[in-house]
């Protein structure tokens, strides 16, 4: 898997996030078992929802990306760094939301960020 994972990386740290996870997925098709791809997914889409938080996208963009990230955690430190990034997106959010007196946007996050 070490070309389609170069290729992967490469897209990565360009920031071609899409491009990335196509590429990491092929081969993780390709090599179903492969600890080093899914540590890639992982990376990828917690990289990718911390940009989209910093980029102020949508809230359920960055969530969703944090949601594929914990399907290829693999130990709890991962998952614990996952949460931190998962709250702190959530808190930015709200704090946005509370400034500009959308509270009832700001129930929702916390409803959401319950479940």
């Amino acid at each position: 898997p070490n070309a389609g994972l170069s290729l992967g990386k490469l897209a990565m740290a360009r920031k071609q996030y899409a491009e990335a996870e196509a590429q990491f997925l092929k081969v993780l098709k390709e090599h179903p078992k492969s600890t080093e791809v899914r540590e890639a997914l992982f990376d990828l889409y917690q990289d990718w929802a911390n940009r989209l938080g910093e980029d102020k996208k949508p809230l359920e963009q960055p969530l969703s990306k944090f949601e594929k990230a914990w399907a290829y955690a693999s130990n709890y430190e991962e998952e614990r760094s996952l949460k931190s990034d998962w709250l702190a997106v959530i808190r930015q959010y709200a704090e946005d939301q509370n400034k500009q007196k959308h509270f009832d946007n700001v129930i929702r996050m916390l409803e959401r960020a319950l479940k």
